[in-house]
């Protein structure tokens, strides 16, 4: 049974990753995946992405061209930023959901999605067609000690973190989530005088996130409220 998969997250929290590993694992993962992104095209050429155009229809269109739902015909398709889908496309694929063109739709947004449906941006019928099953990623922030096997992933042999290092990165928020992480272990290694790295050669901000966790906090005085009676 195949039936559409919203994958929702911050971004940089590997959606695209998951919807890949689904297709993967799935029953019919010799047709590939076939990937557009909302977000990255303009809305006009979101339309010529989707369902394709004629010689003509606008300025750059030299030549007939067939949309990615005739050229995925029998693949499943991957809709990266569902949340940017403009307005005006969505009852176009509402009805190609509807009538069966595609056998199996993966979409991904890094937006509220229930929250779009409430305010406006997002079609309703079109969020339950598409949120038959739905995964919700956590922020890197979140994930605890899967930290570290990242970390060891991206490390790969050839480098190690000490001790402090370790700290500060499981301490930091990471804001852009995993591409961030990549960034930061990337530049380590970069710098790092030796097989370990050290803290001194981590990015500033990681560096005071480990400032911070090591902290101490003050001993409480008598004048702070403390008593004591014999």
């Amino acid at each position: 049974m195949e039936k559409p998969v919203l994958i929702e997250g911050e971004s940089g929290t590997g959606k695209e990753l998951v919807a890949a590993a689904i297709h993967a694992g799935s029953s019919r993962a010799d047709p590939p995946l076939v990937t557009v992104n909302s977000a990255a095209l303009p809305a006009q050429l979101v339309v010529s992405k989707l369902f394709g155009h004629e010689k003509g229809s606008f300025t750059e269109a030299t030549m007939m061209k067939p949309g990615l739902f005739e050229v995925a015909e029998g693949s499943p398709l991957f809709i990266d930023e569902m949340g940017e889908l403009p307005l005006a496309l969505q009852p176009k694929l509402l009805r190609i959901l509807e009538d069966g063109s595609l056998r199996r739709v993966e979409s991904a947004t890094n937006r509220d999605m229930s929250q779009q449906v409430a305010q406006g941006p997002f079609r309703e019928d079109l969020y339950y067609r598409i949120n038959v099953i739905s995964l919700d990623l956590p922020a890197l922030r979140d994930r605890g000690d899967e930290i570290e096997l990242l970390n060891e992933h991206f490390l790969g042999d050839e480098y190690e973190l000490d001790a402090d290092v370790k700290n500060a990165l499981l301490a930091y928020s990471w804001p852009s989530n995993i591409p961030q992480l990549i960034n930061t272990i990337d530049r380590s290694q970069i710098l790092a005088d030796d097989r370990l790295i050290k803290l001194d050669k981590a990015p500033t901000e990681i560096a005071r996130a480990a400032s911070v966790t090591n902290r101490v906090p003050p001993v409480p005085s008598a004048s702070n409220g403390a008593s004591c009676i014999a």
